[in-house]
């Protein structure tokens, strides 16, 4: 099968889109007010090391959470990261696929060959009485290409 044709698979369908937002809309939410929020990157990249590959169970998809996001999580302002980091192993097992996208090209931007697709899992806490989505982005890659099996979580 072309390259271009297994990406098509990953175009949801507008009515499979909606049947998933409604699952995310549907969510409770989990609290995160009694975590920890942990501000130390070395600290924050363990506990992504020691989860291991975790499975959804929305779609089966297993990911792995890559260390070197910790640093873009930590610095990012207007919401309290820290408090995440313990609790994303079962945030994203819990979360609900929303939609996947194929590799694009883009001008300027070297593509990415090994990228099957992205796949977009939501999950919904909740912090300081307040609701969030939390959405977890993961790299499928190629078998047979660099890093065959690794499927890598790159942001939440």
């Amino acid at each position: 099968m072309k390259q271009d044709e297994e990406k098509s698979q990953y175009n949801e369908s507008s009515e499979e889109l909606k049947e998933n937002y409604r699952k995310v809309q549907a969510l409770k939410p989990v609290s995160i007010d009694n975590n920890r929020n942990i501000t130390d990157q070395k600290e924050a990249e363990q506990i992504f090391r020691n989860l291991g590959e975790v499975t959804n169970k929305s779609d089966g998809h297993n990911a792995d959470f890559a260390v070197q996001t910790v640093g873009k999580l930590l610095r990012h302002k207007g919401f309290e990261y820290g408090k995440v980091f313990e609790s994303a192993g079962d945030l994203f097992i819990n979360a609900q696929k929303v939609f996947s996208t194929g590799e694009e090209k883009k001008e300027g931007h070297k593509e990415h060959t090994n990228v099957k697709a992205y796949n977009n899992h939501v999950n919904k806490v909740s912090l300081n009485g307040k609701d969030y989505y939390i959405r977890f982005t993961t790299r499928e890659e190629y078998p047979g290409r660099k890093n065959p099996n690794r499927k890598m979580t790159d942001n939440m």
